[in-house]
């Protein structure tokens, strides 16, 4: 018992994250039997005769290898021979990246996400050492962070902002939802946003974060039924 041997309970889970498997059926079209987790997760590429390239299957940690695939078929049914180069791309931030020595935790932090671009988020807090502050207390994100992911990133709601350009849902949903106001109004500005429009996105991102609470508590019949 977990509660017994560590002083862990469910109070201390502060956030969980579960996902769907984008598996390939087998071409015969058999249904999938015992666990998928036994399934390989490689992906496919394939031309339909009318010339459609469709990527199915694979997972986030191989997006670029499936975009290179996807990019060569492509090339192929149009007669060229040229490849794709996202092998000899590196990824922003990462040219000449060398992070700082006996950085503090701060700079490892922001160097360790944005690398060379690190020197854009010191930028935004040297104009305002107030974005040096927490994002959300408890999680290494600062405030900085959040207007570089409007600024830089394409970020347009709330919820671009803290679950995926940062991660703070997902590693801590209840310390998030305490300060989503607090972050709706730091990027307001930025958006172009009026009271309105930050009163719903903080009320969007809650009720989405409610609603992942009561799936957990749920049977996932249950949570279908109840979205009917």
């Amino acid at each position: 018992n977990a509660a017994v041997n560590t002083g862990v309970t469910e109070s201390d889970v502060t956030a969980v994250w579960s996902g769907l498997r984008p598996l390939v059926q087998t071409s015969d079209g058999e249904a999938v039997k015992g666990r998928t987790a036994d399934l390989s997760r490689r992906h496919r590429v394939t031309t339909s005769p009318n010339g459609v390239v469709t990527v199915t299957g694979g997972k986030l940690t191989t997006y670029r290898e499936m975009s290179q695939d996807a990019v060569d078929a492509v090339m192929q049914l149009l007669g060229s021979r040229r490849r794709c180069s996202t092998q000899r791309l590196s990824l922003r931030g990462s040219s000449r990246f060398s992070p700082t020595k006996n950085a503090s935790d701060l700079v490892r932090h922001i160097e360790s996400r944005y690398g060379t671009d690190a020197n854009l988020i010191y930028a935004l807090i040297e104009s305002d050492p107030h974005l040096a502050t927490a994002l959300i207390e408890g999680l290494p994100y600062v405030k900085a962070e959040a207007i570089f992911a409007v600024t830089h990133e394409m970020a347009t709601t709330l919820d671009d902002v803290l679950s995926r350009r940062t991660r703070s849902r997902l590693f801590d949903r209840r310390a998030t939802i305490a300060q989503t106001g607090e972050v709706a109004a730091l990027i307001a500005p930025l958006l172009n946003w009026d009271e309105t429009r930050v009163a719903n996105e903080t009320r969007a991102f809650i009720d989405d974060c409610a609603r992942e609470d009561a799936a957990a508590r749920v049977t996932e019949e249950e949570f279908i039924n109840s979205t009917e």
